[in-house]
């Protein structure tokens, strides 16, 4: 399953060219935390990979088939 395009341009951006993986893990971890709300009530298994990542908030549970 390809990737959406606004997850792969956000998880990119801590992927430069010359960055070891792991610093880029690390920056990406970072910035989650810092930019992303825990949100229990914002998503569901149902909903799209895509929403959580343009509203920046909700938990990791969304299902393999969404």
């Amino acid at each position: 399953m390809p990737l959406d395009p606004d997850i792969r341009d956000y998880a990119g951006a801590s992927f430069p060219p010359g960055r070891p993986i792991l610093a880029g893990a690390i920056d990406l971890m970072r910035r989650i935390n810092d930019e992303f709300v825990y949100d229990a009530k914002a998503t569901t298994v149902s909903t799209p990979r895509r929403c959580p990542s343009r509203w920046r908030r909700g938990v990791c549970q969304t299902s393999p088939m969404s």
